[in-house]
């Protein structure tokens, strides 16, 4: 049998080498090319939203909003952690952070470890965010989707503009938020939301739970069979939880006032408030 030709050995080294390129360029594709039209499908397991320790209730909200439309795409519902506990999971999850840099730390980690689009107070700019996707830089398999803003406003319309995502072929996009000032205040949904995960601590089994039909004025006096609450200065939502909704009055119950910016404040009582009957049911039985 003949040795291949100088000329043959030199053709079949070119070959390899042209093969080895291709497979790096082919490696490196499928490294790369992350869109945001890869959520929800990414993220359908072993996912962690992070938010900052101290983040504001809007950007809480969006977070509950992003953990919500999960569940109802894949199922699975990721759990809301804040910044301080991440570290364990940094490395195992894939990972979601929401917020503003201000308050989510690890969003500047992920800006000085990776090229992801910094978001600052000044850029995209006020009531603007990004939505950004690419490889969690603590571990390369997993993945890890940005939804940050230069305010909760951004950070909000980020959250919202997720429910798009699978239209959305580009591994970055900046979004808007179009609310006027009327429009910011928290709505009913929003404040019944984190009177669920601030109040509850996430879990509605054997409560009812109540809310005025608009929101109430600010100083609004609350009377109940024995006594009356006087709320906070300000306009909000009044809810009423009852904590044993089988058992007869007296018995533990709360008011909650929830202000248009999402701030709460809770009222420790054993009798409903005068006025249930014209409250809504938004937890419990035939709750609206």
């Amino acid at each position: 049998m003949k040795s291949p030709s100088v000329a043959g050995k030199a053709i079949l080294i070119a070959v390899c080498i042209a093969l080895i390129f291709l497979s790096g360029c082919i490696e490196l594709k499928e490294e790369t090319d992350l869109t945001l039209n890869n959520y929800p499908t990414l993220f359908e397991k072993d996912v962690m939203i992070i938010v900052g320790e101290n983040a504001t209730q809007i950007e809480y909200a969006g977070a509950e909003a992003i953990a919500a439309n999960l569940e109802n795409l894949t199922g699975n519902k990721p759990e809301i952690i804040n910044t301080k506990k991440v570290e364990s999971f940094k490395y195992t999850y894939n990972l979601i952070l929401v917020g503003t840099p201000n308050l989510n730390k690890v969003l500047e980690e992920v800006y000085n470890m990776t090229d992801a689009t910094r978001v600052t107070d000044e850029y995209p700019g006020e009531n603007k965010g990004i939505l950004e996707i690419l490889r969690n830089p603590w571990n390369e398999e997993k993945v890890l989707l940005i939804v940050a803003g230069s305010d909760e406003w951004g950070v909000k319309a980020g959250s919202m503009a997720l429910e798009q995502s699978q239209k959305l072929d580009k591994t970055n996009i900046i979004v808007e938020g179009t609310e006027s000032e009327a429009d910011k205040k928290l709505s009913k949904m929003d404040a019944r939301n984190l009177v669920i995960s601030q109040v509850l601590n996430g879990s509605t089994e054997g409560k009812w739970v109540y809310v005025s039909p608009e929101p109430v004025k600010a100083g609004t006096v609350v009377e109940s069979w024995y006594s009356s609450i006087e709320l906070p200065q300000k306009e909000g939502w009044f809810f009423f939880v009852d904590d044993d909704p089988w058992a007869n009055w007296a018995h533990p119950c709360r008011y909650v006032f929830v202000d248009l910016t999402g701030n709460t404040t809770v009222y420790k009582a054993t009798t409903p408030p005068n006025n249930l009957m014209e409250l809504e049911r938004v937890v419990g039985f035939k709750a609206k």
